[in-house]
């Protein structure tokens, strides 16, 4: 039983006492401090970060652009308190599926940045969320409190930070597929969004195509139809040359059937002729076939005449040499075959009467025609 009571009475004297005491306040004070060293690590660990793709709308070569970003933040007591912060600015050659969320963190995370081969262009510049007196906050949150109450959005403030102005890319091995933005403000900095703001600073022919658009198409269309007209002349040109022999052949038919028609014309009456011999009756008009028309008082007969002229016949033919015995009736013949010409035909010149009939005279040769 002593020995019992001695281990009691050591076991709960005050040195063991406060040795317990001491150790279960130094184990709770480690476990603590622990899990406030996780949540510390955990709410102020990496910078806030992202990356976006540039390859939906590639840039272009021989072109500056200028690279913002807008962030929009509230007016909260802990960013208004935050005072400067940087932003930095990364343009890679590789793509978004390169670029993986661990790569990335780890950016971040260690303060470190990609290989230089990798990296196409970096900026890094300072920012700061503008001041805003507190007088003045509450005054306007007291009259415009409905305004606020109904629209919390009022209370946004949105920052433009530029991070470089005319940027340009020689070629097109150096034009980024992506951009990495990290905000070094750690976890503490509330943030509603963050957009990158890319701007092209045109110059010459571009800025006068995307500002004056109409102007600029009046003028390239009237220069294009300019440039048709030039080519349409040129190309008629070189055809009108290599097909100037064949023109030149063309023209020395000319003559040939000038000569032609003018013996055609030489040739009509011997047609008139053989149509009188064969009895034919073609139509035509029988006031321009020779006539002679008797007269009174031993004046010489009338003669009409055509207007294209026979040529004289060199030759007689045996047939048309008159038999003896009927030379003495050539003269009532000749007069009787006159009159009836005379009704027949025309009834003076310069008249248009012609007759439908197909019947012909011909006339016999006297002892003068043969003479």
């Amino acid at each position: 039983m002593e020995t019992v009571q001695d281990t009691i009475r050591a076991a709960t004297s005050k040195p063991v006492q406060r040795a317990v005491i001491n150790t279960a306040l130094l184990v709770s004070g480690a476990v603590g401090l622990l899990g406030l060293a996780a949540i510390t690590s955990a709410l102020s660990g990496p910078n806030p970060y992202g990356a976006v793709s540039l390859t939906e709308k590639p840039l272009k070569t021989q072109q500056k652009y200028d690279f913002g970003v807008t962030i929009s933040v509230p007016r909260s007591p802990p960013n208004v308190e935050r005072g400067n912060f940087m932003v930095k600015l990364l343009l890679l050659d590789k793509s978004l599926g390169d670029l993986v969320v661990e790569t990335t963190g780890v950016f971040a995370f260690e303060d470190a940045e990609p290989d230089n081969e990798s990296v196409v262009f970096r900026s890094r510049r300072p920012a700061l969320i503008p001041y805003n007196d507190p007088v003045v906050s509450l005054v306007s949150r007291i009259v415009f409190f409905l305004y606020h109450l109904l629209f919390p959005t009022s209370q946004v403030c949105k920052m433009s930070i530029p991070l470089a102005e005319r940027v340009e890319f020689p070629n097109r091995a150096s034009i980024p597929s992506s951009a990495y933005l990290e905000i070094e403000a750690g976890q503490t900095i509330q943030i509603y969004s963050v957009s990158l703001t890319i701007i092209a600073q045109l110059q010459g022919l571009r800025w006068l195509m995307v500002h004056y658009r109409l102007l600029m198409y009046l003028a390239f269309t009237g220069l294009f139809w300019l440039c048709e007209l030039f080519f349409m002349i040129l190309a008629w040109g070189l055809w009108s040359g290599f097909s100037g022999p064949t023109s030149r052949g063309v023209d020395r038919k000319w003559p040939v059937a000038i000569e032609e028609r003018s013996s055609g014309l030489k040739s009509l009456p011997e047609k008139y002729e053989d149509d009188e011999d064969e009895g034919v009756n073609d139509s035509r008009d029988l006031s321009d076939r020779p006539y002679s028309f008797p007269t009174y008082g031993g004046q010489p007969p009338l003669k009409h005449e055509p207007r294209v002229k026979r040529e004289p016949a060199l030759e007689r033919s045996l047939s048309e040499v008159p038999v003896g015995g009927a030379e003495a009736d050539d003269e009532d013949d000749s007069i009787e075959e006159a009159q009836s010409d005379h009704w027949r035909a025309d009834s003076g010149i310069g008249t248009s009467y012609s007759e439908g009939g197909s019947s012909t005279a011909r006339r016999r040769l006297s002892k003068r025609d043969l003479r």
